[in-house]
């Protein structure tokens, strides 16, 4: 009984230590890019006290236009890893990220205010 013991204890911290082991750069940036495709609820956070928060030139209704606007951004975001680098206790992960483009909207929308 000891000796089936002593090999789950060890079957655990193998598991446990090649777990642990998985863990890279690379991983650690697509879970962090995964929290802004899921809206997880401090990327929502950060969105409003950063971006809305700041910009006192919106009504109400502009604002959650503005964050649906983003959050659909956040969503729809792809993103390819181009490269990791991993030196000393310091690591560099290339990252290219993919979005919408509402530069042309922004433009036609400046345009119409300032022609009315």
């Amino acid at each position: 009984m000891k000796k089936l013991i002593y090999i789950f204890i060890i079957l655990i911290i193998l598991t446990t230590g090649c777990t642990i082991s998985e863990s890279t750069p690379t991983i650690a940036v697509e879970e962090y890019m995964s929290k802004y495709q899921n809206l997880e609820s401090n990327i929502i956070e950060d969105l409003k006290k950063y971006n809305l928060d700041d910009n006192m030139d919106m009504n109400e209704e502009q604002r959650k236009d503005y964050t649906s606007l983003l959050q659909k951004q956040y969503q729809n975001l792809k993103y390819k890893i181009k490269d990791e680098k991993t030196e000393n206790n310091y690591a560099t992960v290339e990252v290219e990220i993919e979005v919408f483009d509402y530069r042309n909207s922004i433009l036609e929308s400046e345009k119409y205010i300032e022609a009315n």
